[in-house]
């Protein structure tokens, strides 16, 4: 998993973790804020309740549903509700007079008493949900991340078996040319030049595979010349039924043995497709270079245009359908990016996207 992702995901969360704070906080502030009045009303309502008796005060009560303790003008505990401990009524009202949750009782302008009011039960759970959130928010990050980061995993490890299985493939016909040469060679046969052809072959398949993975080479290249390699590679295979059109050029840092190898992969499967003709343009767009590769070969079918650069897609009964998939990876190591634009009968376009590079 990419470092910006990671950063992403902890910025994330941290917002959620601070909204939540920032919300419980002003919700909070605002039940206090409530009480606070409540209390200011409930004590206009006492004022004449304890002077006519306790009924009455009873009476206004008994619906209140958070703690309150009501006192004389002397401080002395007269009504409470909501308290379960009743034996320290006491420390809680000193407890509340030191936080300053009280009202005085006013009756006709004497003081006959105090109401004291706690905090509702809500509070509390407001107070603590930012925390539980937080909790809650890690625990799932670290999930997240874990998930990631195995998921990360599978899938290099099913790219280096895709990869191992493209290397046996590419090297299997080489292969297959030196082992005749070579029984051809004990009959009395000689024919070097072929041997020697197969084993330039081997060495080329082998130091291209090489390249996967590990550190590239990166040199000033004009990526003209480098299709135009691709494309003589591959001439013999051709036979002169595929038409190459190139417009414009561009001067970029890359490794030109496997950007070649990319190129010829899109010109095989041009040709697989029975295309006639294709067209590679390059083009400059602020600080990018954009090379649209099109042919009017047979197109795509459908079920497969999301699964070309995720998985094994060939429609040959032979060979392992890798060429995509190493060609996204070469194109990645480059910096850069590649995706069908679109596919029918007759028009099939990709589009690589490379960034410019101070040469």
């Amino acid at each position: 998993m990419s470092l910006k992702l990671q950063f992403f995901l902890i910025f994330s969360f941290f917002l959620i973790i601070l909204s939540s704070f920032v919300v419980s906080g002003i919700t909070i502030n605002k039940i206090k804020y409530e009480i606070k009045n409540y209390s200011y009303v409930l004590s206009d309502a006492l004022s004449s309740a304890l002077i006519l008796g306790s009924e009455n005060v009873e009476d206004i009560i008994k619906n209140i549903p958070f703690g309150i303790i009501i006192t004389d003008q002397n401080d002395s505990i007269k009504f409470f509700k909501n308290f379960k401990n009743y034996k320290n009524l006491n420390k809680i009202k000193e407890k509340l007079r030191k936080k300053n949750q009280y009202a005085e009782i006013i009756y006709e302008g004497f003081k006959i008493g105090r109401v004291y009011y706690d905090e509702p039960r809500s509070i509390f759970y407001l107070s603590i949900l930012p925390y539980v959130l937080m909790i809650i928010a890690i625990i799932t990050l670290i999930i997240i991340i874990i998930a990631l980061r195995n998921a990360q995993k599978y899938e290099e490890e099913k790219f280096y078996s895709t990869f191992a299985k493209g290397l046996a493939h590419q090297m299997g016909n080489p292969l297959s040319s030196l082992i005749a040469n070579f029984e051809l060679l004990k009959r009395g046969e000689y024919r070097f030049h072929e041997i020697e052809n197969d084993l330039n072959k081997l060495s080329s398949i082998l130091k291209r595979f090489s390249k996967i993975g590990s550190s590239i080479n990166l040199k000033p290249i004009y990526l003209k010349a480098t299709i135009l390699s691709a494309y003589n590679n591959l001439k013999g295979k051709f036979q002169n039924e595929l038409k190459l059109t190139i417009n414009g050029d561009c001067l970029i840092y890359g490794d030109p043995e496997l950007l070649e190898w990319v190129f010829e992969n899109f010109l095989k499967n041009s040709y697989e497709a029975n295309s006639k003709n294709i067209m590679i343009e390059i083009s400059s767009e602020k600080k990018l270079y954009i090379v649209d590769i099109i042919d009017d070969g047979n197109g795509m079918a459908p079920s497969i245009k999301d699964k070309l650069f995720s998985r094994n897609i060939t429609t040959k009964e032979k060979g392992w359908g890798i060429g995509l998939i190493l060609s996204k990876r070469i194109i990645e190591m480059h910096k850069g990016k590649v995706k069908l634009i679109e596919s029918k009968k007759g028009f099939t376009k990709f589009r690589i996207i490379l960034v410019k590079n101070s040469l």
